[in-house]
């Protein structure tokens, strides 16, 4: 460089973040077939990391619900959580997951997230659960599909079931209002979460009564999640930067439950230095922030909005049962 050159910054401080798709400070490792049994712990460990910086990243985007406070919209998502309950025809639950999805393309999350952060999953996993309540065995009705005609009166100890096993009707109604709920509740809950940042859910909690101990309590619970996680990563690349040859399965389990209890003795030392060091910077137990959350006129339309259409569900809900 010239001796009369301006002094410049290296590429990679001046790069912005997540420009490079790294999750923070750390990158994905590859993606070819892991073999042993840490690697695979350690990919689970990033995913935790990912989750984490793609929802802070979405939630600040210029999208319409990431412009209104925190606290607006935790009181919508508990209206809606509250109203979900009440609901007991399927094509309103519907209607709302429609609403929900209209919600989240007008903020600019991508639609394949709810997809991919489980909500097929949970959906499946609640299909499964709720199974059994469609059988005739379990939930009185009108057969719909006989599954097996037994020759006799089966019973298992004093208990005597039918001799025809068959899905009926009030099973199968039962089963899917129970599937639409438990899909509606995690959308209203993805979507708080993938529209607000997590310091701002913290706020809305606080201004909304909750004790501090348990805000404070919350939050330092994430910090040293991730603090941890990134501990417990640096100390495997440091071993695998030494490590000349494969390891077998019982070798990385043995190494993996020995840093587990190391970890969890350095967390302990660790926090309380940081409460030590905390008390003496003058806390007190209440997280003071430079700025206080203001209610706005937009905030508060969203708010009567939002209790209006769930009112109009649960009159629609009326009408239609007479």
């Amino acid at each position: 460089m010239p001796a009369n050159a301006p002094p410049s910054l290296p590429d990679w401080l001046s790069e912005a973040p997540f420009s490079s798709g790294l999750c923070g400070p750390l990158s994905m490792p590859s993606s070819r077939k892991m073999s042993t049994f840490a690697e695979k712990t350690i990919r689970s460990f990033f995913k935790v990391f990912q989750e984490y910086f793609y929802f802070e990243r979405w939630a600040q985007r210029s999208g319409l619900l990431q412009r209104l406070d925190p606290r607006a919209k935790l009181i919508l998502a508990l209206i809606l959580l509250v109203t979900i309950s009440f609901l007991v025809k399927p094509v309103l639950l519907l209607g709302l997951c429609l609403t929900l999805w209209l919600l989240a393309l007008l903020s600019r999350v991508k639609l394949r997230v709810f997809l991919v952060q489980g909500w097929f999953l949970v959906l499946a996993y609640t299909a499964i659960m709720a199974a059994p309540a469609t059988l005739n065995w379990v939930t009185a009705g009108n057969p719909v599909l006989v599954l097996f005609q037994f020759s006799g009166a089966p019973h298992i100890g004093p208990w005597i079931f039918p001799s025809t096993l068959a899905v009926t009707d009030n099973g199968l109604n039962t089963a899917i209002l129970l599937v639409m709920r438990v899909g509606s509740s995690w959308f209203v809950t993805l979507l708080l979460l993938t529209t607000s940042s997590w310091k701002g859910l913290l706020r809305a909690l606080r201004c909304l009564a909750v004790p501090e101990f348990l805000v404070f309590a919350l939050s330092m619970t994430v910090r040293y999640i991730h603090l941890l996680l990134g501990i417990a990563l640096d100390w495997y690349l440091a071993r695998k930067s030494r490590t000349l040859r494969a390891t077998r399965w019982r070798q990385d389990q043995d190494w993996l439950v020995a840093q587990v209890g190391t970890l969890f003795r350095r967390s302990h030392s660790l926090a309380e230095s940081v409460y030590l060091s905390m008390v003496s910077r003058g806390f007190r137990g209440e997280t003071r922030v430079l700025e206080e959350p203001r209610w706005r006129p937009v905030d508060l339309a969203w708010v009567s909005m939002g209790t209006g259409f769930c009112l109009l569900l649960y009159l629609v809900q009326r009408r239609i049962s007479g």
